[in-house]
């Protein structure tokens, strides 16, 4: 059910014309899949330095580090997020 969803940068843009035009199939389909993704990063904590890694990941866009004195997220935490986002079908389990 969930590989039928757009992958995370579509999201918004399928969201807003699902919405226009009255395709709540595919809305509430989304809408899982976005609430499974919240969830699973709930569960491996959050915290400044763990959102910045899934928003690296997620997006190939270099966040940066945190501010001091907050560390870098660990490696762990990275592979473990990873893990999820391409279970989740919201990156690619090719590379």
């Amino acid at each position: 059910m969930y590989e039928e969803i757009l992958p995370y940068p579509g999201w918004i843009s399928a969201i807003l014309t699902w919405l226009f035009f009255s395709n709540l199939k595919d809305l509430q389909k989304t809408k899982f899949c976005i609430q499974r993704f919240i969830n699973s990063m709930i569960k491996l904590g959050f915290g400044v330095s763990q959102i910045k890694a899934v928003m690296t990941l997620v997006s190939g866009i270099q966040m940066g580090p945190p501010r001091l004195p907050l560390q870098k997220a660990s490696k762990e935490f990275t592979a473990k997020a990873e893990s999820k986002l391409k279970s989740l079908h919201i990156l690619s389990s090719t590379g």
